[in-house]
């Protein structure tokens, strides 16, 4: 039982490390769209 905890960390990272690779990132083209978009309201909300 002493081992109970780091079992349970261990398991906690591994699934951590199983959600990450499921992650999808934009990319640049998407990123660069969103934050002209982003900056558009931005202004538009501050005039």
């Amino acid at each position: 039982m002493p081992w109970a905890w780091y079992n349970k960390a261990v398991q906690f990272f591994r699934d951590v490390r199983s959600e990450l690779r499921k992650v999808t990132f934009p990319t640049r083209k998407e990123t660069l769209a969103s934050t002209a978009v982003v900056l558009i309201a931005v202004f538009a909300i501050a005039i």
